[in-house]
């Protein structure tokens, strides 16, 4: 994540691209140019060029290619539509006004980290779970009886 500075003072959470450093600059117009972390429509990224945070519809904000690490690929534009191809290995048809960012999501190394312990889950937040086996049936029925 990039804390983002505006213009006007305001201040934003971003996804940070792999690259991105402390006083770069992006922008998001159809006029920028191609450096990761500016935000273009995908008719003017150019072919072969990684890209991350797709937009399906257009305004309505990024919703494919955001998790760690990740990013998709412009194969092909004809048309009204971009061929892209995502991390799964999906080729997807996408309308070239949606917007799209330059680069790789930064994170990397994200499924790489062991958490060693059950504590440093629990430190995250996040409860114990008990996988139930066998028939589910016997153990609803009342063998204690």
């Amino acid at each position: 994540m990039a804390l983002l500075f505006y213009a006007d003072g305001e201040k934003r959470y971003s996804i940070a691209p792999v690259g991105l450093k402390v006083g770069d600059s992006i922008v998001a117009s159809p006029t920028a140019e191609i450096r990761p972390g500016n935000c273009l429509p995908l008719a003017n990224i150019p072919v072969g060029t990684n890209i991350h945070s797709i937009e399906l519809k257009a305004g309505k904000g990024a919703q494919m290619v955001r998790s760690a690490g990740t990013s998709a690929q412009v194969l092909a534009k004809e048309g009204e539509y971009a061929q892209v191809r995502l991390p799964s290995g999906e080729v997807r048809l996408v309308r070239q006004e949606c917007f799209a960012t330059i680069g790789q999501v930064g994170n990397i190394d994200h499924s790489n980290i062991k958490l060693g312990k059950a504590g440093r889950k629990r430190h995250m937040g996040i409860r114990p779970t008990v996988a139930w086996y066998g028939n589910v049936s016997a153990r609803s029925s009342a063998w204690w009886w």
